[in-house]
């Protein structure tokens, strides 16, 4: 991976432009015929410049013409280079210690989105949400990492725009092919697209230039009902946050209404961690954003109507119609927001012992601000709460004044040293009177020495492995234990107010 990088950073800096004559120059006009299925017109010479868009500043980047990277000199297939990055975020995710390469990210992008998203035009559909996901995914601070970001989605927002417009896939500008992604695969593009600030917009914007200001606009639902059908409860979970972040409860309420329908019959079906937590939020703040609606929805209605008018009255009766069919798509949401929360919190409580204190303390906070009846949640949470902290005190009191190095290797000096003796006890033990005595001792004696050298060999291994980490990583576990049993303690606590807080809602019969 630094190889890599090294040689991306080279290529980015113009290091493999300059050629004294045409016979030092590689010959490399084949290079991606396998990447892009065909031959690319000017891919030879096409020069990577500067981020150029419409509403950004520009990063500093190579400025001279001359030293600007030539496609034709990138020394990894852009391919390649896309999922590379996408996997570095996702092992991110998984290990918590490694960190994704945004420098993987970064001149991604730029190769992708030059010349007016010339390239991006021929990349996969798989190979650009992988991108988006790693963009969206990265805690990279500073300005650069939200330019960067919002520099891919505003081209991939503009492929988007003209590819939904389409009624046929076929038909649609670029070779960004809506209809060569799986659903689950839409969900994880909308998803990074929310993370990242795009915005999903009603039809009487511009579709040709909503583009500038991240927003995506469509005639048709995001997907349809065939492809709901085939979601997972993974795709499910990523579908709900895209509504959230991309606001598509106020744009398209019954796209809303549809995909809430859909997942009254997977509620069971949640992997119990995060996934769980993230439906969960969703469809409070779902729940939340559609009663705020309806307020303003109400209330700039009633400002609106007077009795002197009755012209206008009579010629704002389909507008009515149509707000009417609005406010009861938006009541049929917020019942069914409320009718899965309390779906989930049946599940949840059945498995509570399967959440960290911080998932507890998501759902606590969620079913207390809202506020939804959960009592056998609750209920079950707080039995939880308290085994876990009664196990944390007892923990507390029991003498710490060895490591637990110390520990394993003393344990494991033990094991040898009973071990030897035993062997040696053995060996100078009396024999038996009868032969058969005989054979029936000596099968004990060599059953308890294997037993022994094998918890001797296992301690030993225990030991050695703690041992080789504390001198490679110079972290200390009791230190990691430490630090977990603090955070957790912490954590048990607020959960434990959040209970509190809880028991004192007077819910309304």
């Amino acid at each position: 991976l630094t190889a890599i990088e090294t040689s991306l950073l080279r290529w980015e800096s113009g290091h493999f432009t300059n050629y004294t004559s045409e016979e030092k120059r590689p010959n490399r006009r084949n290079r991606f015929i396998t990447f892009f299925q065909r031959r690319l017109m000017l891919a030879d010479e096409h020069r990577i410049g500067d981020f150029h868009d419409d509403d950004d500043t520009h990063l500093s980047s190579p400025s001279e013409s001359g030293k600007l990277p030539l496609l034709r000199d990138l020394p990894v297939d852009p391919s390649t280079l896309c999922r590379l990055a996408s996997s570095c975020f996702r092992a991110a995710e998984d290990l918590h210690v490694v960190e994704g390469s945004w420098t993987l990210v970064r001149i991604a992008v730029r190769l992708l989105t030059s010349k007016h998203g010339y390239l991006l035009k021929e990349t996969k559909i798989q190979d650009v949400i992988g991108l988006c996901n790693a963009c969206a995914a990265n805690k990279e601070i500073g300005k650069g990492r939200d330019y960067i970001s919002r520099t891919l989605a505003r081209r991939i927002v503009q492929l988007l725009n003209e590819a939904l417009q389409e009624t046929k896939a076929e038909s649609a500008s670029g070779l960004l092919m809506l209809s060569e992604a799986t659903p689950g695969e839409l969900c994880s593009l909308f998803w990074s697209l929310g993370e990242i600030g795009v915005r999903h917009s009603s039809t009487d914007e511009n579709p040709l230039s909503a583009f500038k200001k991240l927003r995506l606009v469509t005639e048709r639902p995001l997907l349809s009902r065939g492809e709901l059908e085939s979601l997972s409860p993974t795709s499910f979970a990523l579908l709900l946050n895209a509504l959230v972040s991309l606001g598509t409860t106020s744009t398209d309420p019954l796209f809303v209404q549809n995909v809430l329908s859909r997942l009254e019959s997977k509620v069971s079906e949640l992997a119990i961690g995060p996934e769980f937590c993230q439906v969960v939020e969703s469809l409070s703040m779902i729940r939340r954003l559609v009663g705020h609606l309806s307020k303003e929805t109400k209330k700039s209605h009633a400002d609106k109507v007077s009795p002197d008018v009755q012209d206008t009255q009579l010629n704002s009766e389909e507008s009515d119609d149509r707000r009417e069919e609005k406010n009861s798509t938006k009541e049929e949401i917020h019942v069914l927001c409320s009718r899965l929360l309390s779906l989930a919190a049946d599940a949840a409580a059945k498995k509570v012992s399967a959440f960290t204190a911080k998932e507890m303390r998501t759902l606590l906070s969620t079913y207390s601000v809202l506020p939804l009846q959960a009592d056998t949640l609750a209920d079950a949470m707080d039995h939880e709460l308290a085994k876990r902290v009664r196990a944390l005190e007892r923990a507390g009191q029991m003498e710490d004044s060895a490591s637990i190095e110390n520990l394993v290797r003393k344990a494991a000096d033990d094991a040898v040293e009973a071990a030897n003796a035993f062997a040696s006890l053995s060996e100078g033990a009396a024999p038996p009177t009868a032969r058969d005595d005989e054979n029936s001792v000596a099968r004990e004696i060599e059953d308890l020495s294997e037993l022994l050298d094998r918890a001797a060999a296992a301690t030993s291994a225990a030991a050695a492995r703690l041992e080789r980490v504390v001198r490679g990583t110079r972290v200390t576990t009791d230190a990691c234990l430490r630090r977990l049993e603090e955070g957790e303690a912490i954590e048990l606590g607020r959960c434990q107010e959040l209970v509190s807080d809880y028991r004192r809602i007077e819910f309304s019969k």
